[in-house]
């Protein structure tokens, strides 16, 4: 076997992360329930969505570039785990925002993560299309979150955050 670095090793095990982390999210039915309600999409999930789909397509040819030029002298880790870990990162980006502002049996979803409603503290509505959450991490320190919910939604997101929060704004 050829010379395998420390940076391989923590490629390797990002990339493993990474594969989890899509897993995860996936199939996030399992650990959140089915699906109760999904916001509608606003313009920066919209530009987000674009942005994200561009960076995946430049990834994939630059993983597809890195693939044909292999020659037998470099390490095929050392020159694809990069690649790939980027695209990855692009796919779990877009999977994130296709996944953001859901109700599900057991929480809601938010870009980064998720929220169990045991974790929500309290939730109350700054301006006609803002919606502040907070709520407990697993550290035990509060977070906020906002989320941009169109008018046509705002009456069935109060009526499910009330029924599954239990708390009344």
């Amino acid at each position: 076997m050829k010379n395998i670095g420390i940076l391989d090793v923590i490629s390797v095990i990002i990339l493993a992360i990474l594969l989890y982390t899509v897993f995860r999210r996936t199939n996030r039915k399992k650990y959140l329930g089915k699906l109760i309600f999904k916001s509608s999409r606003n313009f920066s999930s919209i530009v987000s969505i674009f942005y994200w789909s561009l960076l995946s397509c430049f990834s994939i040819l630059f993983f597809i570039d890195k693939y044909s030029n292999i020659d037998q002298s470099n390490h095929i880790i050392s020159s694809l785990i990069s690649p790939f870990i980027f695209t990855l990162t692009c796919f779990l980006s877009l999977l994130e925002i296709k996944y953001d502002k859901e109700i599900r049996e057991k929480g809601i979803t938010i870009v980064g993560g998720y929220i169990y409603w045991k974790d929500i503290i309290s939730y109350k509505w700054v301006s006609h299309k803002k919606l502040q959450i907070t709520f407990k991490t697993f550290v035990f320190k509060k977070l906020t979150k906002e989320w941009t919910v169109e008018s046509e939604d705002k009456e069935k997101v109060d009526i499910l955050l009330s029924r599954y929060t239990n708390i009344e704004i």
